[in-house]
């Protein structure tokens, strides 16, 4: 995971996920990285309401 900051109040988050999957569980792959992309998308959207909703509110300078 990296963070970079772009502005005062603005940073760009970036995650690489490496994920080896074996045996007969390479037949659901596909899915298993969708599943994987979507929480991780999801997380990084709840991140950055509540980074907002706490600058808006002053408690982050």
């Amino acid at each position: 995971m990296n963070i970079t900051k772009i502005s005062h109040v603005q940073c760009m988050l970036e995650v690489k996920w490496d994920i080896q999957i074996h045996g007969y569980m390479r037949l659901f792959s596909f899915a298993i990285k969708k599943h994987i992309l979507k929480g991780t998308t999801n997380s990084i959207d709840r991140i950055a309401k509540e980074g907002e909703k706490r600058y808006k509110k002053g408690s982050m300078k």
